[in-house]
């Protein structure tokens, strides 16, 4: 399952009509490559640890072995604390982070949060394909 960027909370309109077009190429990959994947939004605001503990639930709910965030600077602190939540919540939910923010500091976010298990640099619309390949032969270390 993809994530894309959380709006900036303070723009209504943007927020109700956000979606890169990067994560619909992603997703036109993996379904090139015969691998299953779902793109998943958000329906709520997150205001309160209750917004952000519901929306946990409802990602887990989902049964994605596999929860990849699209971090942007400005997403990258929400997409940070719903990781440690969804790891917290599911410790068998692989956690991998990519887009720009995630590509520049690869190396401190996989030494500094723990519950990032995989940050794929640069463009993915190569690596994700490979990397989900891997991922469901069970090699998660490839």
């Amino acid at each position: 399952m993809l994530i894309p960027p959380l709006p900036n909370l303070h723009s209504q309109d943007q927020a109700d009509h956000f979606m890169p077009l990067g994560i619909f190429a992603l997703m036109a990959s993996l379904k090139h490559q015969g691998i299953e994947a779902a793109l998943f939004t958000p329906s709520r605001r997150l205001y309160t640890p209750d917004d952000y503990n519901d929306l946990v639930q409802e990602i887990i709910s989902t049964g994605s072995p596999v929860v990849g965030f699209s971090t942007w600077c400005v997403s990258y602190a929400t997409s940070l604390i719903l990781a440690e939540k969804i790891k917290i919540k599911d410790p068998s939910v692989t956690i991998l982070f990519g887009g720009p923010h995630a590509s520049v500091t690869a190396f401190e976010t996989l030494k500094k949060y723990p519950f990032v298990d995989f940050v794929l640099k640069g463009e993915a619309d190569e690596s994700l394909p490979l990397f989900m390949s891997a991922f469901q032969n069970g090699n998660k270390q490839e």
